[in-house]
């Protein structure tokens, strides 16, 4: 009879311990997956401008969520060989770049994503024209700003030559 209920506790502390353990590789699991789906997600959604800020973060952390995919790293690799070439000399750059999707899209293992599908994207004129003027409006302030700062420079220098 002791035997039996030791048995009993034993193997009700073991299946408490096997599903807790479970469940904790199960988390952690779905939580790689979510992280990587985050990624791919806000790569796929810049796809038709791919210098955005949050786009570029996302890039910059395929190496630590994809760092046991040696075809995407590869892929990755390929890309950014291809980014540090002189403007004028990458005109490979997009093809690289929805490579590096594609190979992101089989890790996931999304199948209906494919070289066909990713290389088209929804960019309407309005909003390539807001872009557009909206780089525009910043390169312009950038350069109001140092010339201004550049004539406070050169108004304080001559203040101080008087004194």
């Amino acid at each position: 009879m002791e035997n039996q209920i030791a048995w009993t506790i034993v193997g009700t502390l073991l299946s408490g311990l096997i599903a807790t353990i479970i469940t904790l590789r199960w988390n952690v699991c779905n939580r790689n997956f979510q992280q990587k789906m985050n990624v791919f997600r806000t790569l796929m959604q810049y796809r038709y401008d791919i210098v955005v800020e949050e786009n570029v973060k996302a890039i910059n952390t395929i190496e630590v969520f994809f760092y046991k995919d040696a075809k995407v790293l590869n892929a990755f690799e390929n890309f950014m060989e291809e980014t540090e070439k002189p403007e004028s000399m990458h005109p490979q750059i997009g093809d690289k770049y929805l490579r590096l999707l594609e190979e992101i899209a089989k890790n996931l293992k999304i199948k209906e994503v494919c070289w066909d599908k990713i290389k088209r994207y929804y960019l309407p004129k309005g909003l390539t024209e807001r872009l557009v003027d909206d780089r525009m409006l910043k390169k312009t302030a950038i350069a109001n700003h140092r010339e201004s700062a550049i004539l406070a420079h050169n108004l304080n220098a001559r203040n101080q030559e008087e004194v």
